[in-house]
């Protein structure tokens, strides 16, 4: 695999949240500390998420990609037994980096809270969604406290003509996911 040109570490900011640049004041959301399933059926079929998609770490990065094609699918990453402390720690943070051509144009984010069963969407995000997002989990969820959440992570295709959903080999280089102070 090449290597991945280099990250400027400069803070982004999305709805008046700033990055959160102090790495004590975050929480990484990667593949080295939480579960990234890909084994669940896909949504409104009997399909495992498995037969569509393949994710990897890139360091504190990760990498999915569309394994088959499938027009209109929903195949998505599930990220598994997510416990947060939504006083420390409230706020989801995502940055996606477009590396050109193969570059999923669209994405999806939702969030359940196990102990609620409460399942909400943090955003559909299509293209320019490369930019810095952060969601404050208390408002989204209506929680606060110790929570263990589940994140689904979309690879939606191409908003803009032909679904890239249909090809092969179209990913999605997320950057970071990390709960962060306020």
């Amino acid at each position: 695999m090449r290597a991945l040109p280099p990250v400027e570490d400069q803070p982004y900011s999305f709805a008046g949240r700033r990055q959160q640049t102090e790495p004590a004041r975050c929480v990484p959301l990667d593949m080295a500390r939480h579960v990234w399933d890909l084994a669940e059926h896909m949504d409104g079929t009997a399909e495992p998420n498995a037969n569509f998609l393949a994710a990897a770490p890139v360091g504190e990065s990760a990498v999915i990609l569309r394994r088959r094609s499938g027009s209109g699918t929903w195949a998505h990453v599930r990220i598994r037994d997510v416990k947060i402390d939504l006083d420390k720690t409230p706020v989801l943070s995502l940055k996606l980096r477009d590396l050109g051509r193969g570059t999923a144009d669209s994405t999806a984010v939702k969030v359940l809270d196990h102990e609620t069963q409460r399942m909400v969407v943090l955003g559909e995000f299509y293209s320019g969604f490369y930019q810095y997002r952060a969601f404050d989990l208390r408002e989204h969820l209506e929680v606060t406290g110790q929570r263990t959440l589940d994140l689904k992570f979309y690879c939606l295709g191409d908003a803009a003509g032909e679904s890239k959903t249909t090809q092969t080999g179209v990913y999605i280089l997320l950057q970071f996911l990390r709960a962060k102070a306020k």
